[in-house]
Order: C-alpha cells, then structure tokens, then sequence
C-alpha cells in the first residue's frame, strides 16, 4: 500500500514554480539526509497534464519533503492556491516479476 500525499493547483498558478518549488523542497531535505538517503525514501511525481503533484509520505523524508513544499507555496501563492489530500493506493511494484534483462 502506497500512502500518498496529492496536491492538485488552481489554473491560474504556474506549474513550472510548482515544480521548481518541489524539487527545492527535495533538495533541502538532502542537504539534511544526504544523497544516499534520498536515493532511498525519497518518491514524488509531477503531472503537469493534470496539475497533480503526488509525495510519498510513508518515510520521514517523504514527509519532510512534503511539509517544505507546503511551506513554500502557502508562502509564494497563499493558501488558496492548492489541495492537499492524503490517499492510499495499491503499490505498483517498479520491476516485472522477470529479471531484468531476462527472459519470462
């Protein structure tokens, strides 16, 4: 099970600060952490087709990642400018059943 932070923005916000505003949350949570642990807990995904912003929140990274991201919108945009709603969905596992570069 994936628990999930989604954020979703109104039109008039531009999405191209949304992500700039993510991936500095991201890198300000690695200053802390460090790369190797980034590499690890850290999971986000941007949608600019659907203006959906989506963070894992079952690590601490995950979540600190999440509370500066807010932090810094509330403070650039206002709080008017987006949603926030904690999902939980079905994991999708990332690699096949198969070895890479095996055959089934």
């Amino acid at each position: 099970m994936r628990e999930l932070y989604r954020f979703r923005f109104a039109d008039d916000i531009p999405y191209g600060k949304v992500a700039q505003r993510l991936l500095l949350a991201a890198l300000n949570v690695e200053n802390l952490v460090g790369e190797a642990q980034m590499r690890l807990d850290a999971d986000f995904h941007i949608d600019r087709a659907t203006r959906v912003v989506e963070i894992d929140r079952s690590s601490e990274v995950g979540r600190s990642i999440a509370k500066l991201f807010t932090r810094y919108l509330s403070k650039e945009f206002g709080d008017g400018c987006y949603t926030v709603e904690r999902v939980s969905e079905t994991h999708r596992p990332a690699v096949s059943g198969t070895a890479q570069g095996g055959k089934p």
